[in-house]
């Protein structure tokens, strides 16, 4: 599968997607599929293009950026307002791949930053106070919410460390009140990150 060829390195990730023009949008659109699974291995595929950190090398900067440029901001905020306790793979890749661009190069982690798919004056649209609201909405008791939150934890972290000149931003964006919540167990997560 493409999940799997994508997963063994740069050169696999860029037969993928050199395959065909437009595979980059295609994947993009695989996200509004019905079918919980399928979007569950396009994302795969998305995450593992999207690993180019200094970390995973997987994915390129142009690679990533096709991502970008395939509108993916949407369908990710889309795929993390999903109900999570039947769609808890499908947000915890879509967080995954949050996750892996925020570690990438700073003009798309400052792309996703500013995107906003609705209005600046609603959460829904931006990626940070929607993270944070999945953070405190999620259990750490429960195993799939756990590994939601830890998945969270990383873009949260990811952000603060590619973009410090933003972390008034972030913190203003919902990360303070989310980590100053007495009864959040979200700051040892986010801290293990």
């Amino acid at each position: 599968t493409l999940a799997l060829l994508s997963s063994t390195g740069r050169e696999s990730v860029h037969a993928v997607l050199s395959c065909h023009e437009g595979v980059a949008r295609r994947l993009v659109g695989i996200l509004r599929h019905p079918v919980r699974e399928i979007k569950a291995r396009s994302l795969c595929v998305i995450a593992n293009v999207c690993a180019s950190s200094c970390y995973v090398v997987t994915g390129d900067d142009s690679e990533v950026q096709s991502m970008v440029d395939g509108n993916i901001f949407p369908e990710l905020v889309t795929l993390l307002h999903a109900d999570r306790e039947k769609e808890h793979v499908v947000v915890r890749r879509a967080l995954r791949v949050l996750a892996n661009i925020f570690a990438g190069k700073r003009r798309q982690l400052h792309a996703a930053l500013d995107s906003d798919t609705t209005s600046r004056h609603t959460p829904e649209g931006r990626f940070i106070p929607l993270i944070c609201d999945i953070i405190c909405s999620c259990s750490y008791s429960i195993d799939y919410e756990r590994d939601i939150i830890e998945e969270a934890a990383w873009v949260i972290n990811n952000a603060t460390l590619g973009a410090p000149e933003r972390v008034v931003n972030i913190l203003t964006d919902g990360c303070m009140e989310m980590l100053c919540d007495g009864g959040s167990l979200v700051a040892p997560a986010i801290c293990a990150a």
